[in-house]
């Protein structure tokens, strides 16, 4: 099916991508250029700023010189915050059923959808989106969301919006004047389509991309073969599994026998963790396995507490990248791993969370959290201490990714670690102590026994 036909019968549509990456001219291009009708924008961008928004769009393309007389724009009131202390999300509610009742455009747009919502009004999303979808539908309009990729509940919002959208327009950024459009029609599943949405000779172009070659292609899907050797290894096996969990860009197999490694011999792994004894580094085979597998990167895990000097030299120079312990540390893996890959895919993940505050309100948010990580398949340790009750000290995490949450009706200190392992609550204890609190560990858990220390 074209782009075009999917456009036209699309209802719920979504363009996402980072900031200034061109959603809004997308959308206007959209609207004017192939769906050919008027449209509401409805925007949490001040009346002025909205209009030299438009009018920069008018002065760059000639295609959207006209493009003012086909929208009837709402700003939010300039008391949006005021009144949302007041009435909650209620007033918002009425604003929409009257404007879906009695617009006149066949188009509706939430620019900037996730700026109608603050961190602490997530939870509100789900309820106005649903109501937005019963309005269009009941008044057969077609509804637009640009939503920011970068946004700080962005994975929150679109887990949900996502199931019940149409189609979703992703930008990606190639050059100033050249954008990569990546289109998922989600209820027929015959997307994925690519297209040039192009910017050149003061016009918008929008054309079905030609087939990329594979030296031009960026690798985002990585195959990781694991070789267990034994049961023993379960808890790092099961370690593993978490991390590489994404299936969008991981296929993770896992051997327990030579007999088994033959049979993946016909297709060449990104990674291979091989799981050697103390005693027995099996050289042999690591050798036999590099001849057969030239460019994958070769990783050893030993059953060993600790690894002497000369045994890492020994690894490195039969072939491996790296080489770790029983436990290992998260933060050494990710660094080693993403660099072999030349793929961020951890870090980039991490580095969302610092827009988030370090201290917790309540257990909602701690649930919250939990979820956030489990959906970017990031892993934590959390620390939960009792404490005396006299002790009032300051309550901001000292490392760059953990967050901590004081219950102080119950005495506790819920405590969040990212990219470290339980092994570290000493370490967290003394942290503690050392800033005034009296504190005694009660439990220590990670995201693999979370329910252990936090209802779920």
């Amino acid at each position: 099916m074209q782009y075009k036909q999917l456009l036209r019968k699309s209802q719920v549509i979504i363009i996402e991508g980072e900031r200034k990456s061109g959603k809004f001219t997308l959308a206007m291009f959209l609207m004017h250029s192939i769906l050919k009708k008027n449209i509401t924008i409805l925007t949490p961008v001040e009346g002025s700023f909205f209009h030299r928004k438009v009018l920069i769009a008018k002065e760059r393309f000639a295609s959207l010189q006209d493009i003012d007389e086909h929208i009837d724009e709402f700003c939010l009131k300039s008391d949006w915050g005021t009144l949302k202390k007041r009435y909650s999300y209620d007033f918002f509610r009425k604003e929409l059923e009257s404007i879906f009742n009695s617009t006149t455009s066949e188009i509706v747009l939430f620019h900037r959808f996730e700026s109608f919502f603050e961190f602490q009004d997530r939870f509100e999303i789900e309820p106005i989106f649903r109501l937005v979808l019963q309005l269009a539908s009941k008044n057969n309009i077609k509804v637009i969301f640009t939503i920011s990729t970068t946004s700080s509940h962005y994975d929150f919002m679109i887990e949900y919006i996502r199931d019940f959208s149409d189609l979703t327009l992703r930008i990606e950024e190639k050059n100033l004047n050249e954008r990569l459009v990546q289109i998922t029609d989600s209820l027929q599943h015959v997307g994925n389509a690519k297209l040039d949405f192009q910017s050149h000779n003061n016009r918008l172009v929008l054309q079905e991309r030609e087939e990329e070659s594979e030296k031009d292609v960026e690798k985002s899907h990585f195959d990781i073969l694991i070789f267990a050797n034994d049961n023993e290894n379960s808890a790092t096996i099961e370690l593993l599994n978490y991390l590489f969990s994404d299936t969008e860009r991981f296929t993770v197999s896992i051997i327990y026998t030579a007999q088994e490694l033959l049979h993946h011999l016909s297709f060449e792994p990104d990674l291979l963790f091989f799981f050697i004894n103390e005693n027995d580094y099996r050289f042999v085979e690591t050798v036999s396995l590099k001849k057969q597998f030239q460019k994958c990167n070769f990783f050893a895990i030993t059953t060993a507490p600790s690894l002497r000097v000369t045994d890492r030299v020994e690894l490195y120079k039969h072939g491996y990248e790296g080489a770790f312990t029983s436990n290992f540390s998260i933060d050494e893996f990710i660094v080693l791993i993403e660099k072999s890959l030349n793929k961020y895919f951890y870090t980039d993940n991490l580095n969302r969370l610092s827009t988030l505050e370090k201290v917790l309100k309540d257990e909602e948010e701690m649930h919250w959290l939990v979820a956030l990580a489990s959906n970017y398949r990031l892993y934590f340790s959390l620390f939960v201490f009792s404490y005396d009750a006299d002790t009032f000290s300051d309550s901001k995490p000292s490392r760059e990714y953990d967050f901590m949450y004081v219950d102080r009706e119950h005495k506790k200190i819920y405590y969040f670690s990212f990219n470290t392992r339980k092994y570290l609550a000493d370490r967290v204890e003394n942290s503690l102590q050392e800033r005034g609190w009296r504190v005694k560990l009660e439990s220590a858990c990670t995201v693999e026994n979370i329910e252990n220390c936090l209802e779920i």
